[in-house]
């Protein structure tokens, strides 16, 4: 993570006093979203980052072991609010939040052709299935004979 971005997040959780909650034994973030005040450990973490985050480096910040938690936690205040997007950018990854209408549409336009990529995938592969159990019954359907 870079010096600026790590200070970044340093000062934000220092300033937004970002909240651990201890979970059996691992200690996680408290994921709480807060719609009206926009309040949120994720949203505040990345609250005065310029740049996308990473999982890895949030992770690493709120002293998350594992980045599954920290996609949980975004998606739990996504929604419940929170305007964070991720970026698909191979050279500046992660997660940022939407500061105008703008960014939060031109995410909303990048979400949208994933589903739709998803969506016909998933058809194609549905019509693959359903010939194959069409050909299968035709099969099961044969002679004694064994032929």
């Amino acid at each position: 993570m870079t010096e600026t971005k790590n200070a970044a997040l340093d000062a934000t959780n220092i300033e937004n006093g970002v909240e651990l909650k201890s979970v059996g034994r691992a200690a996680l973030p408290c994921s709480e979203y807060d719609s009206i005040t926009g309040n949120g450990v994720i949203s505040r973490a990345l609250s005065g980052c310029r740049e996308p985050v990473t999982a890895e480096e949030l992770a690493c910040i709120l002293g998350v072991d594992d980045r599954r938690v920290i996609t949980r936690m975004v998606q739990h205040e996504r929604l419940h609010g929170a305007p964070i997007c991720a970026s698909c950018d191979a050279e500046r990854p992660g997660f940022y939040l939407a500061r105008r209408p703008e960014e939060l549409d031109r995410y909303l336009r990048s979400l949208d052709r994933r589903i739709r990529a998803v969506s016909s995938t998933f058809r194609a592969l549905e019509a693959t299935r359903d010939a194959w159990c069409g050909q299968m019954r035709l099969d099961e359907g044969g002679t004694d004979d064994g032929k």
